[in-house]
């Protein structure tokens, strides 16, 4: 089974000003785990939700200029 999650990466101008890590995965979204079965899933949650994803990378990373891209990625250890 395929599981995907999300992915928010950030960008930084400078790259002297970013981060080990530029991004953050979206893990929980109102109590309940963000884990979805296929890429389509994950990739329509992504399309209604774009502001606040945004909203949690910024919040994540406040130094960051802006969200560089929104990934759906499967999670590994879960496909058998």
């Amino acid at each position: 089974m395929e599981v995907f999650t999300i992915l928010v990466v950030m960008y930084w101008p400078n790259i002297l000003d970013r981060p080990v890590t530029d991004s953050v995965m979206a893990e929980f979204y109102n109590g309940k785990r963000l884990e979805f079965s296929s890429y389509d899933e994950c990739y329509n949650h992504v399309q209604e939700n774009l502001e606040s994803l945004k909203q949690f990378g910024k919040n994540t990373f406040p130094d960051a200029k802006l969200v560089k891209k929104i990934l759906c990625v499967r999670q590994v250890g879960y496909n058998t």
